[in-house]
């Protein structure tokens, strides 16, 4: 397979185009290439992350937005590591794997 540079887009960086100032790794993209799940312990891609841990984030190449996954419904950052993130091929869902012990309830 040949590769052409110019159709090479980062993925982990924020909304404003600025990559990440720490390790991203694990990429998955849906079939249609609009999204694309990845973890990283970089601490500049959302506002506010500042729990020193590997988080899951969502790049929506079509907007060019980066969002913070994984998070407990009112947006609280998980206590422990997120990662091995997989998207479903329409996109719709996200899946990960979290020892974080505060992203559901009864966990």
């Amino acid at each position: 397979m040949t590769v052409n540079a110019s159709s090479l887009t980062r993925i982990s960086v924020d909304t404003s185009e600025t990559s990440a100032n720490n390790i991203a790794t694990g990429g998955v993209m849906s079939a249609d290439g609009r999204y694309v799940v990845f973890q990283s312990t970089a601490t500049n891609l959302v506002g506010g992350d500042v729990n020193g841990f590997f988080d899951v984030f969502l790049r929506d190449t079509l907007t060019g937005t980066t969002t913070l996954l994984s998070t407990a419904t009112g947006g609280t950052q998980g206590n422990n590591v997120s990662s091995v993130a997989a998207i479903t091929d329409d996109g719709r869902y996200v899946f990960f794997n979290s020892t974080a012990t505060n992203l559901v309830g009864s966990d």
